[in-house]
């Protein structure tokens, strides 16, 4: 008897570099619950706490398409300060998580993150369907299509009485988790990963949640680890993004517990929440001054901002080593003048001329 063939899902996204395998699963089985869309503040995709079986799960649906980057006018008018257009949205959202973590599934620490099962993709209706086939709320906020999406675990938060204060009290409870957060964003960029836009908000309970802005190497618009140079980004372009990663958990983490617990404390009883924190992540204040390397050169920390901050210390580990300890690594470097997607442009038609009874090219 012949056998039925299905043809597998592929690993995402289809471009050179670490994927993320399909969910193993069907998310319009009976058994799976969609329980509500989180009230999330994200301009990338909405947040469906799901149950499977006995268990729930958080899946992101990311709203946010593939950017159509041109690589004939990528730079435009960005400062030093700045990636190149390529760099920073050749990958979108939904790849950049695919590829981080993905990542950490191929190099056997997905500890260090919270555990993803895999990428899926339903259309608009049948998420509005599952929604409403438990009763959760409707929600205009899907485009029509296929959304893709990506099933996390559910990570519940500690729990609190004052529920208007709820924001506040996880970002003071999270001090006691802030020496293995700044350990696990430096094996992050052990393994090649950048963050770019870390806030406390990406995590809940000190695990890291949210990856859509993340850069991993090897990067078609990045640096190379060997050989002729890019001509995209320079080679520090990932240390430069590392230590940024670093600066921001100073300014946005760190800093902000420090300045909010003083108005936090003085209102209520601590309950046992440490009231001190003697973790730094980066000298973030002299960022600012501009100051120098000490190689006696001015590297600003690349961000999305165009803030211009120097790179005054390097970073424990610069991701694109990941390369060099990896020389077998397959890399894909984009062509100048091809646009990033779609079909490349055609090659020029070869003209002959005839000169006696040769023909030139």
């Amino acid at each position: 008897m012949a056998k039925n063939w299905v043809k597998e899902k592929p690993w995402l996204p289809q471009d050179i570099g670490p994927k993320l395998p399909p969910f193993d699963g069907n998310l319009m089985d009976a058994n799976v619950l969609f329980l509500r869309a989180l009230d999330v503040d994200s301009s990338h995709g909405i947040v469906v706490k799901a149950k499977i079986g006995r268990h729930p799960y958080a899946i992101k649906f990311f709203i946010t398409p593939p950017q159509d980057v041109n690589t004939r006018d990528i730079y435009g008018h960005k400062g030093s300060w700045s990636c190149c257009d390529g760099f920073d949205w050749y990958f979108s959202p939904f790849e950049n998580e695919c590829r981080a973590f993905g990542r950490l599934k191929e190099q056997k620490a997905e500890s260090i993150a919270v555990k993803v099962y895999g990428w899926v993709a339903l259309t608009a209706k049948q998420i509005k369907r599952k929604l409403a086939a438990a009763g959760a709320q409707k929600l205009n906020g899907f485009p029509p299509g296929i959304l893709y999406g990506i099933v996390k675990d559910w990570i519940e938060l500690t729990p609190y009485h004052d529920s208007k204060q709820r924001d506040n009290y996880d970002q003071m409870v999270a001090v006691k988790y802030f020496a293995r957060m700044l350990k696990d964003l430096h094996k992050l960029h052990f393994l090649g990963i950048v963050v770019r836009d870390l806030k406390p908000d990406q995590y809940i309970d000190g695990v890291l949640i949210d990856l859509s802005l993340a850069s991993t190497v090897p990067h078609p618009y990045g640096p190379t680890a060997e050989g002729p140079e890019s001509p995209w980004q320079p080679r520090w372009t990932y240390e430069s993004l590392a230590a940024y990663d670093l600066y921001n958990f100073q300014v946005h983490v760190i800093d902000f517990w420090k300045h909010n617990q003083k108005f936090f404390f003085s209102r209520r009883m601590r309950n046992g929440i440490q009231t001190r924190c003697n973790v730094d992540a980066y000298p973030a204040a002299r960022c600012k001054k501009r100051c120098f390397t000490h190689t006696k050169r001015f590297v600003p920390l690349l961000n999305y901002y165009e803030e211009v901050l120097a790179m005054v210390t390097k970073p424990m580990y610069d991701p694109l080593d990941f390369l060099r300890r990896n020389p077998r690594y397959p890399v894909r470097t984009a062509q100048f003048g091809v646009p990033a997607r779609g079909p490349p442009l055609p090659a020029p038609r070869r003209t002959f001329t005839q000169v006696g009874c040769c023909a030139v090219m």
